[in-house]
C-alpha cells in the first residue's frame, strides 16, 4: 500500500485481492463505490484501469459532509451535540 497521486494507476483487481484478502466481489465493490464517489475513474482498452481522480479541497468537503449527513461517522454526531449544548 502507499499514497497515490491524481493520475496513478491503481493495482490491478487481482494484486487488490491479494492485498487486501478479501474477494474479487468485494474488491469490485470497493472499486465502484469509489469511482462513483468521484475519487477514481476506469477506463477500458489496453491502457485500461482504475485511475485516480484529481480531488479538490471542495469535492472532498462535501463527500466527509455527506458522509456525515448519512450517519457514517456517529461519533461526530455525540460532539456536535456536545458542542451545541455549551
Amino acid at each position: 500500500m502507499g499514497r497515490f497521486k491524481p493520475g496513478d494507476k491503481l493495482p490491478t483487481e487481482r494484486d487488490l485481492v491479494e492485498q487486501f484478502q478479501a474477494s474479487r466481489v468485494a474488491i469490485r465493490e470497493a472499486l465502484r463505490t469509489l469511482e462513483n464517489s468521484g475519487f477514481i475513474v476506469t477506463r477500458q482498452g489496453a491502457n485500461g484501469g482504475a485511475y485516480v481522480t484529481d480531488l479538490s479541497f471542495e469535492f472532498l468537503g462535501n463527500a466527509f459532509v455527506d458522509l456525515f449527513l448519512a450517519d457514517k461517522f456517529p461519533f461526530l454526531n455525540s460532539i456536535v451535540s456536545d458542542l451545541s449544548s455549551t
